[in-house]
């Protein structure tokens, strides 16, 4: 282990990213209304900013960070060599989405802890949503990711669609937690497009029975 080392590498990628940053604002390259974000909407009412005046600056905009690499690491070492670099970078956004594929469900307090802009979370099919939503509760989006794996055969099954949405619904409406359901990272359908079709409308059919 070598963590100044560490600790020094990130700080130079932060600085490289900020100094990016910069030049984004200069360019006038912000968007203060984006249609997606990262895969997901970007939907908000609350920006930009209301002191919003022609040029875009981070607090009118979204930021978007995650640590895939990081997924493994406890939630300590996590906060130390990612969260807080990314909170400098991220910190003065005016809303943040935190995470991809990484499963984030047991480290919701350290986001929550970390960035107050914090408004949407990944919960990819590798966290616990139960857990997810229980430590979320009305306070952020849960971008819920379904397994894209239920796509990718020659068949579709209903079943396990069925069953994971469920389970995602139930604890999303069990702990108040706002929810939307992001199918992502889908490497194949088998030639099969008609899988798409039947995944979207059975997960239409499981938000029907709660909304």
């Amino acid at each position: 282990m070598r963590p100044e080392f560490m600790h020094r590498t990130a700080n130079r990628f932060m600085e490289i990213a900020a100094a990016t940053f910069r030049q984004y604002v200069e360019l006038g390259l912000l968007n203060a209304n984006p249609l997606l974000l990262h895969c997901t909407p970007a939907c908000s009412r609350e920006l930009p900013a209301t002191d919003h005046t022609g040029t875009t600056k981070p607090q009118d905009a979204w930021g978007r960070c995650s640590a895939q690499i990081f997924a493994a690491v406890s939630p300590q070492m996590h906060d130390e060599f990612d969260l807080e670099y990314n909170q400098q970078l991220f910190g003065s956004c005016g809303l943040l989405y935190y995470g991809c594929c990484e499963p984030l469900d047991t480290k919701i307090d350290i986001l929550r802890n970390r960035f107050t802009n914090l408004r949407k979370i990944s919960i990819t099919p590798w966290a616990d949503p139960e857990i997810a939503a229980q430590s979320m509760g009305g306070d952020f989006v849960m971008s819920a990711k379904p397994n894209p794996a239920f796509v990718a055969g020659p068949s579709f099954d209903p079943d396990p669609v069925q069953r994971e949405i469920h389970g995602i619904l139930e604890a999303c409406v069990r702990h108040g937690t706002t929810c939307e359901i992001v199918l992502k990272d889908v490497s194949t359908i088998a030639n099969q497009p008609a899988n798409l079709t039947r995944w979207a409308q059975t997960v239409d059919g499981v938000i029907d029975q709660y909304f």
